[in-house]
């Protein structure tokens, strides 16, 4: 097993969110609400380029040489440098950027609880509402930031959208586990995009973020298990959560997110 990645942050609540490329090349990495993201290289585990957005993220997303964020009504691209710049390039809100666009707000949003971005870069998911229970799965397009469509969530609690590796459906599972789903289906020839809505027991194509698509699991005293049941790693108990949603898997990479850690850690595991 590599060494993890890590980089410091200030102390904070707030999780971090880390978002792994599809090709699990780059992981985009900030602090809910905070203005920095950071790109790191995974094969390396080097930062790639540091970004200060000049606005609070609540969601960002890096797909080959490009990074994508959402902030407060606002979308914002950037092009990323090539990997034989220096690394750990500095950048701020104006460097490379390419477009900065108004984040249309759907009808019915209410306070931004969730931010999600497609691996394909091309559409953004949001989960937002009333507290205790009204709450909604709302899409929006990335290159113009307008809304495309909401389906609510049915459930008592709300939890985290997640795009499925193709980019084509988006999904939304609560704490009591109901699924809330949205598919995107483009006009090839019009280029016009509408949303179908799944049957309410239908259930997502794929495994959901923050569980092992290859059999990973982590277990509640600590240890991360391989797919034949073998311990890999025991992590220190600042590292846990028994929070399955305070972690993100892609392939061999897990990040560990949760609000107690100093620094975002990221694992690659072999057996």
């Amino acid at each position: 097993m590599d060494s993890p990645v890590s980089f410091s942050h200030k102390q904070t609540h707030k999780k971090f969110i880390v978002e792994f490329s599809s090709d699990e090349m780059l992981a985009a990495v900030t602090r809910a609400g905070e203005k920095t993201i950071t790109v790191l290289d995974l094969k390396s585990g080097d930062p790639l380029s540091t970004i200060d957005t000049g606005m609070e993220v609540y969601g960002q997303r890096a797909a080959g040489s490009t990074v994508v964020a959402v902030g407060h009504k606002k979308v914002v691209t950037w092009n990323l440098p090539t990997r034989d710049h220096t690394l750990n390039m500095e950048a701020n809100f104006n460097d490379n950027i390419r477009t900065a666009t108004p984040l249309i707000i759907c009808p019915g949003m209410g306070s931004l609880q969730f931010v999600s971005i497609s691996p394909n870069l091309h559409s953004i998911a949001i989960v937002g509402g009333t507290f205790p229970s009204h709450y909604s799965l709302h899409l929006h397009d990335v290159p113009t930031g307008r809304c495309l469509g909401s389906t609510p969530i049915w459930g008592n609690s709300h939890g985290h959208p997640w795009f499925t590796p193709d980019g084509r459906e988006v999904w939304c599972i609560t704490r009591h586990g109901e699924a809330n789903g949205l598919t995107i289906v483009e006009d090839r020839e019009s280029g016009v995009v509408k949303l179908e809505y799944p049957e309410p027991t239908r259930q997502p194509p794929n495994t959901p973020p923050w569980l092992s698509s290859r059999g990973y699991q982590i277990t509640d005293d600590g240890w991360i298990l391989g797919i034949s049941g073998k311990r890999l790693i025991w992590l220190p108990l600042r590292w846990r959560s028994l929070d399955a949603t305070d972690r993100t898997w892609s392939g061999q990479f897990l990040a560990l997110l949760h609000g107690a850690l100093l620094e975002v850690v990221i694992l690659e595991l072999e057996e």
